[in-house]
């Protein structure tokens, strides 16, 4: 049995005992001798009848990093043939063993139907089933892609029962009358002439004990179990490992778990009346409620234990972890009893799932459930869908909701659950009041260290939260490091806001930048529209105030996609505050005016827990919406808040009375803080107002001040009623700071060099000088060096004072053609000259396709690992399109061009090489042979490049290419002394198949 190139489905059905299962591993163990790609094996149970239970163990086996993410049977199908596709060209072959577990009433078959449509051209699927899985095959039949084995295929026919009878050195007629059954078979040879029942009875049990058969009943009837469930179910002190050679198809696994085949296990379980039967399956689900909750639900299914069920939903429906609770809920609800559903802990369950998907409607049925526990007077019920609801609530802000469960908490504190919930209701309260001073206070209560440990992760955030409203974001990092280090991985996501705003006001933006980086990696993985809409709105928020415009809006559009066009009260509240922001550092106060004053409108300033977010922003409230002033000057500010305010008064009172004393008076620990309270516009402007006001302290700051502030002194200089001097200070600066060109410069190094601005061909008479064009290809190879260095590359046969001569000569007419437009005493943007060295600058300004090339390659390779080879697969074919040819063609031979061009020459071919797999295993032979072509037109020597092009060929059924393909690769390898690698012999064994079956 082979599932590699010309077949995508295998589908082996047949009833126990026909070895299914041999097959499958007979398949695995010739594969290994011959390689033709991978196997991956999964035995399916009752659990995988749900997608999400499949499509997390089939990511197991195939060995992914993380599982497919998704709420619907195409998200997770797709991110399942994506970790198929990542491992292309390698054929990948799934082989799910007892499919008909997954055929029941659950959705894992429409699961397997998706995955199928799904999959790429280097996937493939083995399904063995007792029963006919309910799959749509007919295309695949009629196009010759589906297999079927079938009984009659595995029975043993008349010659292989006597060759088996051989094998095993018995009679020939001791396997008369087994019907090629192939377990039977193996029975007989073991030295029974009887059925099935038979043996047991007399070969198996009868030489059992009395505690040795009920072990093996056991055993049968659980499905599995280990010495400890035996322990506790049978009392008996026997380890199942004491039963192994002596009951045979009986298997082991590593941790001590065994199961019986069920060609046993059927019969078995008929061991113990229907009375003991039942005791079996319910104190084996008990048992397993804490270890596997999936198994444990099911056996007490069987069992008809639905308190069994209630006991085992009401010990993983906690609130601390809610959607991955939600998914782990999803999966066992489909198989629920109908009973179950009706009680208050089944519409608890249906509602913690809703909740995951749609926070208010999962709320409204919250209610319902709590209301439903109330009228059945289960005061632990109770507690549990208070629990959830506090959490919900509080993530609505919903203050009048918290306060009502916090009542009923009250009358409930007799319970030792019931007393901890009102002390964290307190401090959610608070919290939700934007009260830090009363979460801190709540928190000191004795009751909440009694909380349980599933809580400590978000009191830390709770606490980390407090602290940061209060000033103090050296104190707040600690706790938010903590929270999202002990916290569940679904709330990672949301923790990580917290950490990202600790770390700013820390003014550590480097580390900023990578957690906030990792919190929109968390958030893509477990967040739902909610968290990634504030998830993307945070993102925009900060990188607005470092001026990163574009990314800002970017994040913003994806933040308004997530939150909907009725975004809910709290979404659109961070829409609108991202957008004031981003409209600030874009230089549109007017509209951030505008919306700023809407906002205090709706809601006065510092009103609940928004209260924290406007103190993050407190400089734009203050300059922005005058009458918020008195609110601001009145409040009790924590330390870094009150530097905040500061340079809130210093930029009020310089544009409202010119007056710069306040600008001048500002400190070393204000300019520390600047950075995480005014976008780079509004500092600009604060340090040309502190200056020009005669502080010494905003010189210094202006000599850091970076070009993206020219804009903004350019506009304070032409500004009418500006303080004369302020005025100078903010020409002096515009003079010092380069100015960025109106449009930005592109340059093509990758074949004939090439100059364009705004897509038209520079034609500057200067750029027709060979040395101006070798010098720009210089600093684009080396971004700069000595100038005694650089002189001598290009004129070697000069002494240092004429080629230093010709370098300034040179470096003029290359800033001309660069930056037409600059004023003679501005300094260059594009080249930064010191008195021994020049530095070309690398920014969004100045565009090289080479430089693009590479971010486009480093972008494919980050996808690649990350589990996104279709996201790699655009970069990588944007890269190979961005290649015109050799890096720097028209510098020749220079020594400083011939490393960089032999490094992009490989990452080049390596792109093409791996767009030419991806492409393939995407199902488009054609471009993925032209992409191999590519590269075998710039690496002839390019063994992974010949075995595209040989796979291509394969794909297109053109066999005598392939061959040629795979005869020149070797002829080639044969050039340079290689032997070829395994690839080349899987594609060799894949033509000879196909020629076979021709």
């Amino acid at each position: 049995m082979s599932a590699r190139w010309d077949n995508r489905l295998t589908l082996v059905v047949a009833g126990p005992g026909f070895g299914k299962t041999t097959l499958l591993a007979e398949a695995m163990t010739e594969n290994r001798l011959a390689p033709r790609g991978d196997d991956h094996w999964l035995t399916c149970d009752q659990g995988d009848a749900h997608m999400v239970r499949l499509a997390e163990d089939i990511a197991g086996t195939l060995r992914a990093p993380r599982s497919p993410v998704g709420t619907g049977v195409v998200a997770l199908a797709e991110g399942l043939a994506k970790i198929v596709l990542q491992q292309a060209p390698t054929h990948v072959c799934v082989m799910l063993d007892d499919v008909h577990e997954v055929t029941g009433d659950g959705d894992g078959a429409a699961l397997l139907a998706e995955l199928l449509i799904a999959l790429p051209t280097n996937g493939h699927l083995v399904l063995a089933s007792r029963a006919e899985p309910p799959l749509a095959l007919a295309r695949y039949e009629s196009a010759g892609s589906l297999v079927r084995i079938d009984e009659d295929d595995l029975a043993m026919s008349a010659d292989e029962l006597a060759a088996f009878a051989a094998l095993r050195q018995v009679p020939p007629e001791q396997l008369d009358g087994v019907g090629g059954w192939p377990a039977l078979a193996e029975l007989r040879a073991l030295g029974h002439r009887g059925s099935v029942d038979d043996f047991l009875a007399e070969e198996v049990l009868s030489g059992l004990s009395d505690d040795e058969r009920r072990v093996v009943a056991t055993i049968a009837t659980s499905g599995g179990a280990d010495r400890h469930l035996i322990a506790a179910v049978t009392g008996c002190a026997i380890d199942p490992e004491e039963l192994r050679g002596r009951v045979p198809l009986i298997s082991y696994d590593e941790s001590g778990w065994c199961a019986i085949h069920p060609l046993w296990s059927e019969r078995l379980a008929d061991y113990f009346d229907p009375v003991e039967r039942n005791r079996i399956l319910r104190e084996s689900g008990r048992q397993l409620i804490e270890r596997d909750l999936r198994a444990a639900v099911a056996l007490l299914r069987d069992a008809g234990d639905h308190d069994g069920i209630d006991q085992a939903l009401r010990l993983s429906c906690q609130a601390n972890d809610l959607l991955t609770t939600s998914r782990m809920l999803g999966r066992l609800h489909a198989d629920l009893p109908e009973e179950v559903r009706q009680r208050p802990i089944g519409k608890l369950v249906d509602a913690a799932i809703t909740a995951a998907e749609d926070i208010d409607q999962g709320i409204a049925r919250l209610e319902l459930a709590r209301r439903a526990f109330e009228e059945a007077d289960d005061e632990t019920g109770l507690l549990l869908a208070i629990e959830h609801l506090a959490v919900h609530y509080h993530w609505r802000e919903n203050v009048d909701g918290l306060s009502r469960l916090w009542d009923q908490l009250g009358r409930l504190a007799h319970l030792p659950e019931g007393r901890r919930l009102h002390a964290l209701g307190r401090v959610l309260i608070a919290d939700t009041e934007g009260d830090p001073e009363g979460v801190l206070a709540a928190l000191a209560d004795d009751t909440v260290s009694e909380i349980p440990d599933r809580w400590q992760a978000s009191i830390a955030w709770l606490r980390g939260t407090a602290l940061l409203a209060l000033g103090l974001p050296e104190a707040a990092h600690r706790h938010a490091a903590m929270a999202v280090a002990e916290c569940s991985p679904s709330l990672r996501g949301p923790f990580s806001m917290l950490l990202v705003n600790t770390l700013f006001l820390c003014g550590e933006h480097s580390a900023a930048f990578a957690a906030l980086d990792q919190m929109m990696a968390e958030l893509e993985q477990t967040g739902h529209d909610y968290t990634c809409a504030l998830g993307h709105c945070h993102a925009a928020t900060h990188l607005a105030f470092v001026g990163r415009t574009d990314e800002a809006r970017d994040h913003l559009r994806r933040a308004r996609g997530h939150a909907g066009r009725t975004p809910n009260a709290s979404a659109s509240a961070a829409l609108t505050s991202a957008t004031i922001v981003l409209e600030v550092a874009a230089g549109d106060e007017e509209a951030a005016a505008i919306l700023l004053k809407a906002q205090h409108t709706d809601r006065a300033v510092g009103d609940g827990r928004r209260r924290y977010g406007e103190l993050r922003r407190l400089p734009l409230h203050y300059v922005l919406d005058p009458s918020t002033r008195d609110h601001w000057d009145r409040a009790a500010l924590g330390p870094c808040f009150a530097l905040a305010l500061d340079l809130a008064k210093a930029m009020a009172a310089v544009r409202d009375q010119g007056d710069l004393r306040l600008a001048a008076a500002l400190g070393p620990e204000h300019w520390a803080m600047a950075p995480s309270f005014l976008p780079p516009n509004w500092r600009a402007e604060l340090v040309a107002a502190s200056a020009g006001g005669g502080s010494e302290r905003g010189r210094q700051e202006a000599e850091r001040l970076t070009p993206a502030a020219s804009l903004a002194l350019r506009q304070l200089a032409d500004r009418r009623g500006l303080p004369r001097p302020m005025r100078r200070w903010a020409v002096t600066l515009l003079h010092r700071l380069p100015v960025p060109p109106e449009v930005p410069v592109e340059v093509g190094v990758l074949g004939p060099t090439t100059l364009r601005r705004n897509g038209r061909a520079v034609e500057h008479p200067h750029w027709n000088r060979q040395r101006v064009r070798l010098l720009l290809m210089l600093l684009i190879a080396r971004g700069g060096g000595a100038r005694e260095e650089i002189a001598g590359w290009l004129w070697p046969d000069l002494d240092w004072s004429a080629a230093a001569g010709n370098l300034r000569v040179t470096l003029s007419y290359l800033i001309a053609v660069l930056e037409p437009e600059r004023h003679e005493r501005e300094p260059s943007y594009f080249v930064r000259s010191e008195a021994t060295s020049i530095r070309l600058v690398r920014d969004e300004w100045l565009l090289v396709d080479a430089w693009e090339m590479e971010r486009l390659l480093d972008l494919a390779d980050d996808a690649d690992r990350g589990g996104e080879p279709s996201v790699a697969l655009g970069h990588l074919a944007a890269a190979v399109d961005t290649y015109r040819g050799p890096y720097m063609a028209d510098a020749g031979y220079e020594n400083w061009a011939l490393p960089h061009r032999d490094r992009l020459l490989a990452r080049y071919v390596a792109a093409a090489v791996r767009a030419g797999e991806l492409t393939l295993a995407s199902g488009d032979p054609t471009t993925a042979l032209r992409l191999a072509t590519r590269a075998l037109q710039e690496e002839p020597y390019s063994e992974p490049a010949h075995c595209v092009a040989a796979a291509a060929h394969l794909a297109r059924e053109d066999r005598a290419a392939a061959r040629r393909a795979l005869g020149t690769c070797r002829q080639k390898l044969s050039e340079l002394g290689l032997a070829p690698t395994e690839q080349v012999h899987v594609l060799e064994r894949a033509l000879q198949a196909a020629t076979t079956t021709s």
